[in-house]
């Protein structure tokens, strides 16, 4: 069953460009994954720092599959070091 996954992140302008190259490695990644249909990034248009990630996969599989690659976990742990708190996941599947 096809699933989404919510990313929910504060970047903070003045980390922003070391974190953008990150953010890009991660969504080459996942592109790479099998399973990965898509991604939208999408930036709260009151609220700059926030971000949110919707993708598309075709199972919780692919997601888990790319979430535990160890060159995904260093990204993860690099972009929450500069934001000073853990991303968010959650996962969601069609009622």
């Amino acid at each position: 069953m096809a699933v989404k996954v919510i990313i929910l992140r504060r970047i903070p302008q003045d980390v922003e460009t070391q974190v953008h190259p990150l953010l890009q490695q991660l969504h080459q990644l996942a592109k790479a994954t099998t399973g990965y249909i898509t991604g939208e990034a999408l930036i709260n248009h009151t609220d700059p720092e926030e971000h949110l990630v919707i993708s598309s996969w075709e199972n919780v599989l692919g997601w888990e599959e790319f979430l535990n690659q160890e060159q995904t976990s260093n990204l993860h742990s690099q972009i929450d070091s500069y934001l000073g708190t853990d991303t968010m996941y959650q996962v969601y599947a069609a009622s």
